[in-house]
């Protein structure tokens, strides 16, 4: 949400846009504790190009509430767009 948000601010459109987190989780303190996510995100978005996108993805991550909230954890991003 906070991507397309992002896009339309800076005038790009999304068609779609597909986001899935990879969380690793590992055993801790006798319980589970979420070790890192790995955000996977590809976006159909007319007249923009890869570089452009790229760069509001990673704004996006580092700025989104979600990402702030478990801030505590390493969180990356590997985000396209769909061909």
């Amino acid at each position: 949400m906070a991507l397309s948000l992002a896009l339309g601010k800076a005038g790009f459109v999304p068609e779609r846009i597909d986001a899935e987190a990879r969380v690793t989780i590992e055993p801790a303190d006798g319980g589970f504790a979420i070790r890192s996510s790995h955000l996977v995100c590809e976006a159909r978005v007319p007249g923009i190009d890869e570089v452009t996108f790229a760069k509001q993805a990673e704004a996006t991550r580092l700025g989104c509430p979600v990402s702030k909230a478990l801030g505590s954890i390493e969180i990356t991003l590997e985000a396209h767009l769909a061909e």
